[in-house]
Formats: structure tokens, C-alpha cells, sequence
């Protein structure tokens, strides 16, 4: 994912830890950052139009992150898990992309079950 501005640039994968973003600088291929808050693989990455904010989805949540400090995020959703078990209740649930409206006011997240949640900001 870029940032409006294409100042910044995060990425999640296979070459990563599980639940690892990097945050680049495209200009100089610099290594910014690493957020390693989630635990889950990575599965959508958006900046929110002002650069300021970087919002992830994994199987099981939705993370705002500031994006420049990786200790700075909070969870807009959180899936319930059975007990001992890694996966959450519902295969249904788990999030796999995360989008700003242009102006920057609403997220919206999207998973297997066919449901768009939207969140005001």
C-alpha cells in the first residue's frame, strides 16, 4: 500500500513473519519501520488519505495504526476465537480487506461472508 502522498510504503507477505508490516521510504527504499502488533497473516493494508493513520485486516481483526510509530494502534474489530483454537468461530468472519473513503472519514473492511463493514473515523 502507498500513502496519498507516495512518501510512505507498507507491505505484509510471505517474506515476512507472520503478522509483520514494513513501512518503506519508495524514494530511497529506506526501511522505515516494522509494526508487529497483529499475530495472524496480513491479509489488506490502506493508508487513510492524510498519511497519517495505516489501517490493517487479518483473519481476525481490523488495526489503526499511526503510521509513524508502530507502538501507537488500536482495534476497531477483534473476532471471538473458540477456546484453544486458532481460527475464529466463523470461517464467514475473517477479514480480508480494508479501504478509506476519499475524504478520509469512513474504513470500510470486507470478508468471506460478503459483508462491507464501515466504521466512521
Amino acid at each position: 500500500a502507498f500513502s496519498v502522498t507516495n512518501q510512505l510504503a507498507s507491505c505484509s507477505g510471505d517474506s515476512l513473519k507472520p503478522g509483520e508490516i514494513k513501512l518503506w521510504d519508495p524514494a530511497s527504499g529506506e526501511e522505515l519501520n516494522t509494526f508487529r502488533w497483529v499475530t495472524q497473516t496480513v491479509t489488506g493494508l490502506a493508508y487513510a488519505p492524510d498519511g497519517k493513520r495505516l489501517y490493517s485486516a487479518d483473519n481476525l481483526s481490523v488495526m489503526a495504526w499511526d503510521a509513524t510509530n508502530p507502538l501507537e494502534c488500536r482495534t476497531l474489530r477483534a473476532l471471538r476465537k473458540k477456546r484453544g483454537a486458532d481460527e475464529p468461530d466463523d470461517d464467514g468472519d475473517i477479514v480480508m480487506a480494508v479501504a478509506f473513503d476519499p475524504r478520509g472519514e469512513t474504513v470500510a473492511s470486507a470478508g468471506y461472508d460478503n459483508r462491507v463493514t464501515l466504521w466512521d473515523i
